[in-house]
C-alpha cells in the first residue's frame, strides 16, 4: 500500500516513464541556484520552519502564461538546509481563481535519504496547503507507487 495517494489531475490515465529518476536530482538545486530559474522562474521563498524533522523551505518561481492563456507558477518544497536541500516536491499551480488546480509534478529524494518517509512528509505537507492536490500523471516507476497509481517496489534494506 502506498504511503500516499494523489487522484491524477483531471481523469487522466497514469503513464508511467522509463526515464531515470536521477533526473529529477536538478530539482535538489539550492535556493536560488541558477538552474532552477531556467527551469520556474526567478525563485523566492514563501516559508521557512524548522521543527523536530529538520528545516523545511518553501519558494515559488514566476507566474507565466501559457499559449492557452492559462497562468502557470512553480513552487518546491525542500526538507534540508536550503544550501543543500536533500528531498524536493515540485508543485505547478495552474489558472486562477476557483480554477485554480495545484498538481504535483516531480518529487526526488537523495539516495542516502531514500526509505525514510521524506517524500511522503513532504507530499502531506503540500497537501495541507494545497486541498485538492493532484498528481501529474507522467511518473517514474518510483513516482507512480509513491502516491498509488504503481506496485509497490520491493522493500530495500536500509543501511544505518
Amino acid at each position: 500500500m502506498p504511503a500516499f495517494t494523489l487522484p491524477l489531475a483531471r481523469g487522466e490515465t497514469a503513464h508511467i516513464g522509463g526515464e531515470a529518476a536521477e533526473a529529477l536530482q536538478a530539482w535538489l538545486a539550492p535556493v536560488g541556484d541558477g538552474s532552477i530559474e531556467a527551469r520556474i522562474g526567478t525563485e523566492t521563498v514563501v516559508a521557512e520552519w524548522r521543527d523536530a524533522q529538520g528545516a523545511w523551505t518553501h519558494t515559488r518561481g514566476e507566474r507565466f502564461r501559457q499559449r492557452d492563456g492559462a497562468w502557470v507558477e512553480g513552487h518546491r518544497y525542500l526538507w534540508g538546509p536550503a544550501a543543500v536541500p536533500q528531498a524536493v516536491v515540485n508543485l505547478t499551480l495552474q489558472g486562477r481563481g476557483r480554477s485554480r488546480q495545484a498538481r504535483v509534478s516531480n518529487v526526488f529524494v537523495a539516495p542516502a535519504f531514500r526509505r525514510q518517509g521524506w517524500a511522503s512528509a513532504l507530499l502531506a505537507r503540500v497537501a495541507a496547503e494545497h486541498p485538492g492536490l493532484v498528481a501529474d500523471p507522467s511518473f517514474s516507476a518510483q513516482g507512480a507507487a509513491l502516491v498509488g497509481h504503481g506496485p509497490t517496489p520491493p522493500a530495500r534494506r536500509v543501511r544505518p
